[in-house]
């Protein structure tokens, strides 16, 4: 993958874009990526989901379990991802950042020997992992991520580091804690955003 004009290209991209986006950002301001997980049944759902304009939520990507990702919004343009968010003394961080979306239901429930997304559907005990959010006390159940997604993403940001001078990687759950716990867990934030400026 490549970025040429704001925009992906290469194999396993696709655009498909969504009404709901905001200006550009202002010189200067795009210095952050916020990764997310999606709360949904797959990619293209998701998809469609981000780009509802009734529910004025977007994101810049969403990457799909098997590494194909779909771009919603330009990376030049503000998308509406953060929502409420505070981090490094600044507020409202759509101002500030590019979303990932990372195809993943989330937190699990466990219903007798079944594991259970929150829509219900059911989850191959293979694709699930207990661990403790960074943000809570008690272990709970949680969807685990591909290593094609996670390595897609990886080249994402630094694709995106190298175009933008973007300085940090972080998860929704740090900049909206107590609001939101994506992308939880499952997704290796702390390595993974070493790895990423480091490499």
């Amino acid at each position: 993958m490549n970025i040429s004009n704001h925009e992906l290209i290469g194999d396993k991209i696709e655009q498909s874009p969504s009404p709901n986006k905001g200006g550009k950002f202002k010189d200067g301001d795009l210095q952050y990526i916020v990764i997310h997980y999606t709360a949904g049944a797959n990619r293209k759902s998701s998809v469609r989901s981000l780009s509802k304009k009734e529910r004025v939520v977007s994101a810049h990507v969403v990457i799909g379990r098997d590494g194909i990702t779909s771009q919603l919004v330009p990376f030049d343009t503000i998308a509406f991802h953060a929502g409420k968010s505070e981090w490094d003394g600044k507020t409202g961080l759509n101002k500030y950042s590019i979303g990932i979306e990372m195809d993943n239901p989330g937190r699990l429930n466990e219903k007798g020997s079944e594991f259970l997304t929150s829509f219900k559907a059911k989850v191959d005990p293979s694709n699930v992992m207990k661990a403790v959010h960074r943000n809570e006390k008690k272990e709970t159940l949680w969807h685990t991520y591909t290593d094609e997604q996670i390595e897609t993403c990886k080249k994402l940001c630094q694709d995106l580091i190298a175009q933008y001078g973007i300085k940090q990687v972080v998860g929704h759950e740090e900049i909206s804690p107590g609001r939101k716990i994506d992308p939880g867990p499952a997704f290796p934030l702390d390595d993974f955003r070493v790895e990423t400026i480091n490499d």
